[in-house]
């Protein structure tokens, strides 16, 4: 994210166009620049994975919406705390982005587990109506873990001579790890060993939340085609009806194991929730060996598009990160558009759009 105020210069004129059938357009800007610039009632859809204020990167920290909020001059809540510039951020995105959709089209918002609420309470202070949240769980999350004895025997100057650490993983966010965690040499040490500080990540909350509109249901759906749930296309199997909530392969086969009437047996009962594992390294693209840091899986974004999207409709992502939304949305014969303002994770939609070919088109 981008600190500076953009001069006019700087301001998106035409977008890059990534795909013509259907097509797929990028805004390269800010979102504060790019959706006042477009229509109002334009998209059907927003379905987006906007920063979660948890440090992944110096653009999502909650100092630097604190100094977007104070350079763009947007309103505190009056909640005040540490992320009250994170939700008048979300808020103020949010805004506009009920601006350019039609009336009772669909916001589909990733969160993360920290900070998803104060999206969903920027969200609804914008004029959405909260309808509900998928969880998609996952089991391959790493926690952010500190060795509580280790770090009592470090704090009362002890090393522990058995400890052994690897090298340093390879990619963007590098970590060391504890090969042998070592005997704890203190009393105290001993006292707190097996404690720590994290749990491992498992899930991410999607936020649910539909634009207003004056009509009925019905009606609604008759004049702007927006508010309807694909569920005939998000059956898995096919007499099932969609869940809200999404499993990768392996939470699915641990939980229906668990569930059995009797050890090694299946329950049969999970595999009706979709499947969703994290992005394989074939879906995250590449340039210059860097890449996006939370790319989402295309068989997700393919679900979501496939759910909430109407077969004609017009769908945008406001932050758009390595392309993943509009990736899937082409895929289906959807009409998109994404915004991003990082031009190194512009240069990323790109390249992806070049690759598209070299990948399977599997609806959902």
């Amino acid at each position: 994210m981008n600190t500076k105020q953009p001069t006019r210069a700087t301001l998106p004129v035409e977008p890059a166009r990534l795909g013509a059938d259907p097509p797929a357009l990028l805004y390269q800007g800010d979102v504060f620049d790019v959706l006042p610039s477009l229509a109002a009632g334009s998209f059907h859809t927003v379905v987006t994975d906007p920063p979660y204020a948890i440090g992944i990167d110096q653009w999502d920290t909650p100092a630097t919406f604190d100094r977007t909020v104070a350079w763009r001059q947007i309103t505190l809540d009056g909640a005040g705390g540490p992320m009250a510039g994170y939700r008048a951020w979300t808020r103020a995105w949010a805004q506009e982005t009920r601006r350019v959709l039609k009336p009772g089209g669909w916001l589909i918002c990733f969160g993360g587990a920290r900070t998803w609420h104060h999206v969903a309470v920027g969200i609804e202070q914008a004029g959405f109506q909260i309808k509900d949240q998928i969880a998609w769980l996952y089991t391959s999350g790493v926690p952010k873990n500190l060795d509580l004895s280790n770090a009592i025997d470090q704090r009362l100057g002890y090393l522990r001579p058995d400890r052994r650490v690897g090298a340093p993983t390879a990619g963007l966010l590098p970590s060391r790890r504890v090969v042998d965690k070592g005997k704890p040499i203190s009393p105290q040490a001993r006292k707190w060993n097996g404690w720590g500080t994290a749990l491992a990540p498992a899930f991410e909350p999607v936020i649910i939340a539909k634009a207003p509109t004056p009509l009925t249901i019905a009606a609604n759906l008759l004049e702007h085609d927006t508010g309807a749930i694909n569920t005939a296309a998000g059956h898995q199997p096919a007499d099932r009806w969609p869940k809200n909530a999404a499993l990768d392969q392996a939470a699915a086969l641990i939980l229906d194991q668990d569930c059995a009437a009797r050890p090694g047996e299946r329950s049969g009962l999970f595999p009706v929730f979709r499947h969703h594992p994290k992005a394989t390294r074939a879906e995250r693209p590449e340039l210059d060996g860097g890449a996006h840091q939370t790319v989402k899986p295309l068989g997700l974004m393919r679900w979501l598009c496939t759910l909430f999207c109407p077969p004609d409709g017009v769908l945008l992502d406001p932050f758009a990160g390595s392309g993943a939304t509009l990736e899937a949305a082409h895929q289906l014969g959807i009409e998109s558009a994404g915004i991003e303002l990082d031009p190194a994770h512009q240069q990323l939609i790109k390249t992806r759009f070049t690759q598209i070919g070299a990948r399977p088109g599997t609806l959902i």
